[in-house]
């Protein structure tokens, strides 16, 4: 008898062997979902600025430092100057004015500017001019010294190049999906690092799966082995952890999901409560540093935002950041800044941070997946 039982032991971990390398990963549904609990995150009020219309702050990672941009309009056109205020002497410079970026976009107008630190002293500005594109110029700081310049095309211009990428498609190739597909697949894609992507694959039997490809290694990965009713409608980065909003695209359901992952444990979040239909929204940005991230939910057309906060092991939304737009925050996680519109304009509100302790969540589904490499 006992024999017995070791051989049907032996036998059902070799179907579970056989079942993960020869492709049998989760399906959406059968992924446990997580609560979304609710939170507040900002505390007592540390500054308040409101000269002007004034956008996309950002602090810098040692906390000293608030950039910022002041926009205004000129000749029908739509112009920003980039300042700094440092919190410690409330010192404020003009570090970059509208007439040396309009020089720098080759005397474009309509400019909108959003900034991020990539170091205590240097300050990068993607820099939009309507539909065309735009760059990203990174910035010595205080000084202004311009260090990059890196030029990126205007939506979609570049959907049909890199879906003739020969890289891409050996590896999608590789992974056995549609190649018709290859193009959709391109354009719900999301980028996790150099050369790595989360693709939404269309299979040769039609079913949808979602992977993880390195066209540089060809290495790769599925993630999701049936994605169902639910589309890919962004995602991102943060740390060791990926995540991506899924939106299912049958309005009488109206259900939208996040999913992370991190190489060994999926997590799943319940239902979010979404005003409008859940298609219409896109994950478009997020701030991330450490165990935590905070996410900012879209609906595309009227510009609304829900903010959710992912700390690793729960979902959380954000209630506290209603009206606001895209936070910062310092790297050690103890100031938010936020920008809240006020008589047609914008403000910047610099608040202490207080993030939430984390219930007790269910346990993570692990993750299951083939992987196939040169």
């Amino acid at each position: 008898m006992t024999f017995s039982m070791t051989r049907l032991r032996s036998a059902f971990g070799l179907l579970l062997w056989m079942g993960a390398v020869s492709g049998f990963a989760q399906t959406v549904s059968s992924i446990p979902t997580h609560p979304v609990s609710k939170t507040k995150i900002a505390g007592r009020t540390l500054l308040t600025l409101s000269q002007g219309d004034l956008d996309s702050p950002a602090l810098s990672p040692d906390g000293t430092r608030l950039a910022y941009v002041s926009k205004f309009t000129k000749d029908k056109f739509d112009l920003a100057d980039i300042f700094i205020r440092d919190l410690r002497t409330s010192r404020t410079v003009r570090m970059v004015d509208s007439q040396r970026m309009n020089k720098l976009m080759g005397e474009k107008a309509d400019l909108y500017v959003t900034l991020r630190w990539v170091a205590n002293n240097r300050l990068q500005a993607s820099v939009a001019d309507g539909n065309e594109g735009g760059m990203d110029v990174t910035f010595e700081s205080p000084s202004g010294r311009v260090l990059t310049k890196k030029f990126w095309p205007g939506p979609g211009e570049d959907d049909d190049a890199k879906a003739d990428d020969p890289k891409l498609k050996a590896a999608f190739n590789k992974i056995g999906g549609d190649p018709d597909s290859l193009l959709q697949a391109v354009v719900e894609e999301f980028q996790i690092g150099p050369h790595r992507l989360v693709l939404p694959v269309r299979m040769n039997d039609g079913h949808r799966e979602l992977w993880s490809v390195n066209t540089q290694t060809q290495q790769h990965r599925r993630i999701v082995a049936d994605l169902e009713a639910y589309f890919v409608t962004g995602g991102f980065r943060s740390g060791r952890w990926s995540v991506a909003l899924l939106s299912n695209h049958d309005e009488s359901s109206r259900s939208a999901q996040l999913l992370a992952w991190d190489g060994s444990k999926l997590f799943r979040s319940a239902d979010l409560q979404l005003e409008y239909r859940p298609q219409d929204y896109g994950l478009d940005f997020s701030w991330s540093n450490g165990p935590f991230s905070i996410l900012s939910l879209t609906e595309t057309e009227l510009g609304l935002r829900a903010f959710l906060l992912w700390d690793g092991s729960s979902f959380y939304y954000i209630n506290d950041l209603d009206g606001s737009s895209k936070p910062t925050i310092d790297a050690a996680g103890q100031k938010i800044c936020i920008t809240i519109p006020e008589d047609g304009r914008h403000k910047i509100v610099l608040k202490e941070l207080h993030l939430p302790k984390a219930p007790v969540a269910p346990r993570p589904h692990k993750l299951i997946s083939r992987q196939a490499q040169n």
